[in-house]
């Protein structure tokens, strides 16, 4: 998932490895990566990155159903990567899961959109 904001872009992608999937395996791990570009913009500003499942019964975050994040930025910052954990149940709940990303830019008189954004994973 990609959002275009002012002086950067946020990619938000699960990942094995340094590879992104869209295919997770039952019982392994994976890490749930958001990825900034420079920071070009001309005021200080802080992303708050909302990661949602619908529930932790097919895939869960070290933190729950829930993972937030919060990235304080200042202009000309270096590229920013984060990660949480997303575990895949070693029993299969469902064939497909959804990861919702929700970004909110504080300096932003208007939020990115589409906001939120879906990245579908199928269940192997």
């Amino acid at each position: 998932m990609k959002f275009r904001l002012p002086g950067m872009d946020l990619t938000a992608e699960v990942r094995d490895g340094q590879a992104p999937v869209h295919q997770v395996v039952r019982g392994r791990g994976y890490g749930h990566v958001l990825l900034t570009t420079e920071y070009h913009g001309f005021v200080s500003t802080v992303l708050t990155v909302s990661s949602n499942l619908q529930d932790t019964q097919q895939l869960e975050f070290k933190s729950g159903a829930a993972w937030t994040c919060r990235l304080p930025l200042e202009p000309n910052d270096p590229i920013v990567e984060t990660r949480e954990l997303l575990a895949c149940s070693a029993k299969q709940v469902r064939p497909q899961d959804e990861i919702r990303v929700f970004v909110h830019d504080a300096s932003a008189k208007e939020q990115p959109t589409p906001n939120p954004q879906k990245e579908l994973l199928t269940i192997l």
